[in-house]
């Protein structure tokens, strides 16, 4: 019989505190990589946070659990929806893109010796013109199949 697959968040994607630039016009956007790093910020929004680990930037990032050597597909949604954790605002976050240790640059991962693997998304959030300074967080809901 073969374990089920199950994939388990461990952390919401995060576009850390963001501000716009004074003086700006338009928004911008704000993209993470889901291989981590410090964020792509385009437009006037620039990031806000210093050295505060609880407001920087992040993938969201998965745990996988099955059949020990499988390999296991990733089904991401097409867009996604942002809050501010103060604020409330809701911004929508498109792009989305996934990062497998296993399997770089596609949409499936493999499970290990113990059945265990890990993935983590990022995306691209579009902040406009009137955006409230805030941190952002997205849950990103997954499928995870076997291939």
């Amino acid at each position: 019989m073969i374990r089920p697959i199950r994939a388990v968040s461990v952390a919401d994607l995060s576009f850390g505190r963001l501000a716009l630039a004074m003086g700006g016009a338009g928004g911008g956007t704000v993209t993470i990589d889901p291989r981590g790093g410090p964020g792509a910020y385009s437009g006037v929004v620039r990031p806000a946070c210093g050295a505060e680990p609880s407001c920087l930037p992040h993938p969201a990032r998965f745990a996988v659990s099955g059949e020990p050597g499988r390999s296991y597909r990733v089904l991401l949604p097409d867009t996604v929806e942002a809050r501010g954790q103060r604020s409330a605002a809701r911004l929508t976050v498109h792009a989305l893109s996934l990062h497998s240790v296993a399997s770089a640059g596609t949409a499936s991962g493999l499970l290990d010796a113990e059945g265990e693997g890990a993935f983590s998304v990022g995306g691209t959030l579009t902040v406009g013109a009137l955006a409230s300074p805030d941190i952002y967080h997205a849950s990103v809901p997954v499928t995870v199949t076997y291939d």
